[in-house]
């Protein structure tokens, strides 16, 4: 691995790639060891936010 890859982007890498594929936050925490729920919400709230993004834009295209 090059050596600007660190442990604490490539976690943050792994959970946001979980989440975008629909991982939910209690198997985030189960995935990254995490305890406290707050952690793992972090990237489902923001995959989600993705999520309902997309289908506003294509609700918006379908439209025009």
């Amino acid at each position: 691995m090059p050596v600007e890859c660190r442990t604490h982007g490539l976690r943050k890498a792994g959970a946001t790639i979980a989440a975008d594929e629909g991982a939910t936050a209690h198997e985030l925490m189960a995935m990254f060891g995490w305890s406290r729920l707050a952690m793992a919400e972090i990237y489902t709230k923001e995959a989600d936010k993705k999520k309902l993004a997309r289908g506003a834009s294509e609700r918006l295209s379908n439209r025009m």
